[in-house]
């Protein structure tokens, strides 16, 4: 049936109170009044518009902005699930049972793929993950970046551009920009304890950070966050039929992790200043498979595991990036900027109760008259290391910015640049017992245990390991010439115009564009909009990464290859490599200000995305009679399925985004409240199959489904942050609409999601002069 995307969802997302203590001690105080006043939306924005001092709402394109106030009164222990709930158009969706999404969870903006936003950090374009998204979850065969490994703690504020801005930024910006800027505070220092626990009783949560700086030299800086965090699992599945208590894991992983992170700028001379910021980030996850019961043969070993077993899988992720460079002023207003970031992500998967079958079916069959007691000594290893992903990135910038003002009628700002980046991405096989068949790294049929007749499972369960045919390492080299023009006429009307040329040796090249326009009507109504075109280059993941997974049937051993372009199976279909997605955008509002405590933006968008990447379908030789070619390699080489990436799907997603924000003194104090929601809705508008493949067996339904309707399409959120003296609360109040899915169910069936309302509650308590404290409670229900 088409089940709730995630009865898992409720269980994961219905939180018990989770109770704080934060404290932070300031050589320097802050007036409380001023912060309570912007709870959301800030005055001077840095993204969307190279005109410095531009405020949200002279923006002509829509700009977020959340402060650091919002992110501490949160009560949430990591970035994406935090952003989430102060971002509608931010979605950071809970998996189970998928592998490394467990640990890299998929976060998107207005519904399209993780891979279509894209990030910065200080401005800085950030890396991306390792691992593709294989465990049809959503943004299923997309890349993306992990927000989990950028600590809270370390974050000075959010800005996020709700708008395509490939022509300003580059690829990936279809969706918009997230920009993440790093904390710059000197002599103040801020501690962080946090625990918690779900109503049922378990997933218990901690999490430790500090931040501080000190100053270097006048007027220098160096910031520096660590953060520590721990969860234990969840679990909601039924109990079993079978045995009368639970065997599945269905819930949140056991998770761990820790990071530091750093943030620092010094003038080396009257007008040059050297600056670098970076960080190290370590996150595992212990995730479950499904269940191997016994009366499937081609996973039994009964003798050892006369009930079964839970198959366990162990996702490390290693996170190093480090960015430095120089800036300075030049005559007439004009300024510069030459930059180098460097950003690795590693990914390791390990597993644990997860025995390779075909180890002990060997045995079994070389050994006929073996005891029980034999074959379970010799199982061979439940537990080992399945294989690693790395990618790198090193990109280099130089920019130049400033203003020509006898061109035309007022100001024209200009800003020009230009970018190289390099990146590589490597595939590390996993040990013999990962993959082997029995005992050798040959592919062959082992009769199981409980049937002669099927062949035993080649492999570790839950997580087969990287077969040394598909380790390797390949790379790719790019550069981006901009420029990004903005003027005003009468101060009435503001025009900006973008565009970029980006050429990527292995994809190809492309020029995109963007105009947009704003016009104030009346002092206190404006109306805004942009049209831009855009594009997104392939990932190295999506164009090399490939595998071999063995699988068992009824009809014996049956591999599934995922064969990367440029390959020869894709080759028989005419996809010799993988095309760049491009995208059209159109976005048009209004901001009013009917009065002096409130503004209410809307905004309405509409992307279309032509040669979208999806990973198709698995072929099996008995589907390809019209591609002999195709179908005599999967028989030569006993291959039972294969599958690939394509330029396959042509896709329109549209919405709309209302924002209000509003102050008032009450009782003597201050309330600043803010209402935002986001509606989206994405649609499959044409598949375009290689010739030979049916459509409809290339992208099918389940897949169509995580597309259209995988996400929430209607978010919204209420926040309140009353501040009086030097005591204050926020209540926050978030709503998540539907979602569908047909994986692993039947598709007559049609149940979807209810809709969630998480209700937060953090209640912030003033200690004292100096100390500040936070009782943080959350709770969900649907």
């Amino acid at each position: 049936m088409k089940n709730m995307q995630q009865k898992k969802l409720l269980s994961t997302a219905a939180l018990a109170p989770f109770i704080a203590l934060m404290a932070s001690t300031a050589v320097a105080q802050t007036d409380d009044s001023t912060e309570a006043v912007s709870e959301h939306i800030e005055e001077i924005v840095t993204l969307g518009t190279r005109v410095k001092g531009r405020s949200a709402t002279d923006t002509a394109v829509p700009v977020d902005v959340i402060n650091v106030e919002s992110i501490r009164q949160n009560g949430f222990t990591e970035f994406g699930p935090m952003l989430q709930a102060l971002a509608p158009s931010f979605n950071f969706s809970r998996t189970q049972i998928s592998d490394g999404s467990d640990l890299f969870r998929p976060a998107t903006l207005r519904g399209l793929g993780p891979d279509q936003v894209l990030v910065l950090v200080n401005g800085k374009r950030r890396h991306q993950r390792s691992l593709l998204g294989l465990s049809g979850t959503v943004g299923e065969g997309a890349t993306g970046t992990d927000f989990n490994a950028i600590p809270t703690a370390g974050i000075k504020r959010v800005e996020i551009l709700r708008d395509g801005a490939a022509a300003q930024y580059g690829s990936d910006a279809i969706a918009g920009v997230i920009n993440v800027e790093l904390q710059d505070s000197v002599d103040e220092f801020f501690l962080s304890a946090q625990v918690g626990q779900t109503y049922a009783g378990d997933g218990e949560s901690y999490q430790f950070q500090g931040n501080g700086g000190f100053s270097l030299g006048d007027s220098g800086f160096i910031n520096f966050t660590a953060e520590y965090r721990n969860g234990e699992p969840t679990n909601r599945a039924d109990i079993s039929p079978f045995f009368g208590d639970r065997r599945f894991q269905m819930g949140e992983s056991d998770t761990e992790g820790y990071m530091l992170w750093y943030n620092m700028a010094a003038p080396i001379s009257d007008s040059v200043e050297i600056y670098s910021f970076g960080g190290y980030s370590y996150n595992e996850a212990l995730g479950a498979g499904f269940y191997r019961f016994t009366n499937n043969p081609a996973r039994a070993i009964p003798q050892a595991f006369p009930e079964g077993f839970l198959p366990r899988d162990l996702n490390e992720s290693e996170d190093l990036s480090a960015a430095g460079g120089f800036r300075g002023e030049l005559a007439g207003g004009w300024s510069w900027d030459v930059s180098a970031v460097y950003g690795k992500n590693s990914y390791d998967l390990r597993v644990e109760d997860a025995p390779n079958v075909s180890i002990a079916a060997d045995f079994f069959n070389n050994n006929p008259g073996a005891t029980d007691a034999e074959i379970i000594a010799n199982v061979g290893p439940t537990s080992g290391f399945s294989g690693g992903l790395e990618f790198e990135q090193a990109t280099f910038n130089a920019d130049i910015a400033g203003e020509i003002n006898d061109l035309l009628p007022d100001t024209l700002y200009v800003a020009v640049g230009a970018e190289y980046r390099d990146e590589t991405f490597r595939i590390t096989e996993g040990e013999l017992d990962s993959f082997s068949c029995g005992l050798s790294p040959e592919n062959r049929f082992i009769p199981s245990i409980v049937d002669p007749n099927t062949a035993a499972t080649c492999g570790f369960q839950a997580f087969p390991g990287f077969r040394p045919e598909t380790a390797g390492t390949s790379g790719r080299d790019n550069y981006a010439i901009y420029v990004d023009l903005e003027t005003t006429f009468g101060d009435i009307w503001t025009l900006g115009a973008a565009a970029r040329f980006e050429d990527y040796g292995d994809v190809g090249d492309k020029l995109t564009w963007k105009v947009s326009s704003r016009v104030e009507i009346s002092e206190d109504f404006a109306v805004r909009g942009a049209i831009a075109t855009g594009f997104r280059a392939p990932s190295l993941q999506q164009i090399g990464f490939t595998q071999v997974a063995t699988n068992a049937s009824a009809a014996g051993l049956t591999e599934t290859l995922l064969a990367a372009v440029g390959t020869d199976f894709p080759g028989f279909f005419g996809i010799d490599n993988l095309g760049l997605e491009e995208s059209d955008s159109y976005s048009a509002g209004f901001v009013w200000e009917p009065m002096d405590d409130l503004t209410v933006t809307v905004d309405a968008f509409l992307i279309q995305i032509d040669d979208r990447i999806v990973l198709g379908n698995p072929l099996r030789p008995a589907d390809l009679d019209a591609v002999p070619d195709a179908q005599q390699f999967l028989l030569d080489r006993g291959i039972g399925q294969a599958n690939f990436f394509s330029n396959a799907i042509d896709t329109e997603t549209k919405g709309i985004d209302v924002v209000l924000n509003h102050t008032a003194q009450i009782a003597g104090g201050s309330l600043a409240s803010t209402f935002a929601f986001n509606y989206n809705k994405t649609t499959v508008e044409k598949v375009t199959a290689p010739t030979g493949v049916d459509p409809a067996f290339l992208l099918p339904d389940p897949s169509e489904v995580f597309i259209e309707r995988g996400q929430p399409r209607v978010r919204a959120n209420a926040n309140f942050n009353y501040e009086k003296d030097r005591w204050g609360g926020v209540l926050r109040f978030n709503y998540f609409g539907s979602t569908e899915t047909s994986f692993f169910t039947q598709q007559d069936w049609a149940s979807h999601l209810r809709p969630l309302m998480r209700w937060d509650l953090p209640m912030k308590i003033a200690c004292g002069p100096v100390l500040r404290c936070w009782l943080i409670w959350n709770c969900a229900t649907s």
